[in-house]
């Protein structure tokens, strides 16, 4: 009898997670709410659900850098879920706390790891909350929190300490070259038209109907004209007038509208506070539609996402909207996968697509 080999263990995959509060509300301002979410970070850390490598708590969305012992969304649901029954049972809260999605970037090697850690001890010097990463209480960068250290493939080469939490020096000093892929965009104050002379520069694609349609970012004033789209489009994420109200205040957050003739034909909301921007939600009025509107404010994003130095856009589109699906594939989307049953007001899954910018 032949002896059995072993197989070779499968090798970890770890990656960098980000989620938001409902409707971005600043709940982790509260001392107490952060303290009590990473309080949970650690005991499912402790239960070996994951293997914590970095994080940070911004006052309403979270970003850690872990390699889970479980499937990325079983991991998410552990930490999301048991932060809310902790909520309920010491802060007696009966309000919704997360948005339903989170964004998720697979770690690729060292050097990709090092600009994540990075990018997460960046944050909270960047909305001018600390000086140097260190000072910020709400992150590993902070003195007292153990971590461990990632895969030996993925090991910066700066390097760990024995409980393997490093800060890299860089990290000291929020110059603007030390941002790997997060620049602001610029947008709020500049349009973006897309027009039969330009369209070919955004995503070298020709609409020859587009010559009078403007994409421009929206101000409060589009609000009611972007909601009459999306009722007209059930598909799309049904969002209130305050979620737009806030979307369209916030930094780190984009509202692009397609508009001809002083009509909103088309939309599109996207969250461009990390390197892979998320896709939150596009329509366009049922009838400008196979007009190339919704290309076009793919075309903008795009552009605007390669301007800013992000690394790619992501999205998640309910199984039932083939419009989106085929939208997302005519401008270069490729689906990456699936998480099943996924939406709860209609259950049903989610199918993961996202856009490779690269560096250009």
């Amino acid at each position: 009898m032949k002896p059995t080999r072993e197989p070779f263990p499968a090798m970890p995959t770890t990656y960098s997670v980000g989620s938001q509060t409902f409707q971005r509300r600043m709940y982790f301002q509260n001392e107490r709410w952060a303290r009590l979410f990473i309080e949970t970070l650690y005991h499912y850390r402790q239960t070996g659900i994951f293997k914590l490598h970095a994080f940070v708590v911004m006052p309403e969305h979270f970003h850690i850098l872990l390699t889970p012992s479980t499937t990325l969304e079983r991991t998410v649901q552990y930490l999301k879920g048991g932060f809310s029954r902790k909520a309920r049972l010491k802060f007696h809260w009966k309000f919704p706390i997360w948005q339903n999605s989170f964004t998720d970037h697979r770690i690729r090697d060292a050097v990709d790891c090092d600009n994540h850690i990075q990018y997460i001890y960046l944050n909270p010097i960047r909305r001018k909350l600390c000086g140097v990463a260190s000072e910020y209480p709400y992150s590993s960068a902070h003195s007292g929190f153990e971590l461990d250290e990632p895969p030996q493939r993925l090991k910066p080469e700066w390097g760990a300490s024995s409980c393997g939490t490093a800060l890299h020096p860089e990290c000291c000093a929020p110059s603007e070259s030390e941002q790997p892929n997060t620049k602001q965009t610029g947008v709020q104050s500049s349009a973006v038209r897309v027009g039969k002379s330009q369209t070919n520069s955004l995503c070298d694609t020709r609409f020859d109907t587009l010559e009078t349609v403007k994409i421009i970012p929206a101000k409060a004033s589009a609000i009611p004209f972007i909601l009459s789209v999306q009722r007209a489009c059930p598909a799309a994420s049904q969002w209130k007038p305050t979620d737009y109200t806030a979307a369209i205040a916030q930094p780190d957050r984009l509202v692009l509208i397609a508009e001809k003739d002083s009509k909103i034909l088309g939309f599109a909301v996207v969250y461009t506070g990390i390197p892979e921007w998320e896709l939150e939600n596009v329509a366009v009025a049922p009838d400008s539609r196979r007009s190339g509107i919704g290309r076009a404010l793919m075309a903008a994003l795009i552009n605007l996402a390669r301007k800013a130095g992000a690394t790619e856009i992501r999205q998640e589109i309910r199984i039932s909207n083939t419009a989106a699906q085929k939208l997302g594939l005519s401008v270069g989307f490729i689906q990456e996968g699936r998480r099943p049953d996924y939406y709860r007001d209609r259950v049903e899954d989610a199918l993961l697509f996202k856009y490779l910018l690269g560096r250009q």
